[in-house]
């Protein structure tokens, strides 16, 4: 039985001096590495109009199709097809977008240190192609070679390394210094020359439209996770009971059930966002150290 080379992760310092100091090719992984951020998420954050494109997103959330093309790991296949599909401007928006989030995210410590290297880096990553090779040719690396996924589920069920072998070979592979933050790259870092797995302290992982709100993310997310509130409290009794009460004197039955659910929307959005406003007050005071 072969044993797996042992290795363990690096500091951003440790990590810098290796690239500076190695002789042979480097692969460099792009989301929270090379980028401090996340592609596929930035990507979908530039699509327009927001709120139409966090609706689709929530119902796919809901529907999730990809329990039967490869699991959660086929999840963003679906994501950034499905808007590309109904939202066909989108690939025009990331381009118009993306030297903003390029200048806004670059790792500045690494993507110099790889300038400074007499043979470009090559970009391997799990994004998709459309959306990464943009983005790489903003932050200053046009001449690197790009390793990407296509939108499709194979590559993303196959994995980093499978791609990452049809295009290099295994041999390149060996030879190689990697650097990426993720310990899902665990199988190509157990077959390169000069594993580093390092976090950077400016990474961030920012979910899409995060600055979009729709009724029910702070109660489904934040007040009650995992209750099924919104189902169980509000739609199957609270809404019920006004129905159940009312509807033997309408008119209209199917406008008043309809004027009670607009109800029902904004009562409950006014109400969480008095939770929110509570809650981004009281936390200065939370987070203030105890009087000794």
């Amino acid at each position: 039985m072969t044993r797996v080379r042992e290795w363990t992760p690096k500091g951003p310092d440790e990590t810098i001096e290796a690239v500076r100091s190695f002789d042979g090719p480097v692969l460099v992984d792009l989301d929270e590495t090379l980028y401090l951020t996340n592609s596929t998420e930035d990507f979908i954050d530039s699509v327009r109009p927001g709120l139409a494109v966090a609706c689709v997103l929530r119902l796919l959330d809901a529907l999730k199709p990809w329990r039967w093309t490869g699991g959660e790991v086929t999840r963003d296949v679906w994501r950034v097809g499905v808007v590309s599909l109904l939202f066909p401007w989108a690939g025009r928006a990331w381009r118009a977008r993306v030297g903003i989030r390029a200048t806004e995210g670059v790792n500045a410590r690494l993507a110099s240190v790889l300038r400074g290297r007499h043979t470009p880096p090559t970009i391997v990553t799990i994004g998709f192609r459309p959306i990464v090779e943009p983005l790489v040719a903003a932050l200053g690396f046009a001449g690197a070679r790009v390793v990407a996924a296509r939108l499709s589920l194979a590559d993303r069920v196959e994995g980093k390394l499978a791609i990452a072998r049809k295009a290099l070979g295994e041999e390149a592979i060996r030879r190689s210094l990697v650097v990426t933050d993720s310990i899902d790259d665990a199988p190509l870092l157990e077959v390169c020359a000069c594993p580093c797995l390092t976090r950077w302290p400016d990474a961030r992982y920012v979910p899409a439209l995060a600055r979009v709100y729709l009724p029910g993310e702070y109660l489904g997310r934040v007040k009650r996770p995992g209750q099924r509130y919104i189902l169980r409290a509000i739609v199957q009794e609270d809404f019920a009971y006004w129905v159940l009460a009312s509807i033997a004197l309408a008119g209209a039955p199917a406008a008043h059930v309809l004027g009670l659910f607009g109800l029902l929307v904004s009562f409950w959005s006014i109400y969480e966002r008095g939770y929110v406003d509570n809650d981004l007050v009281g936390r200065p005071i939370r987070d203030r150290p105890e009087a000794e």
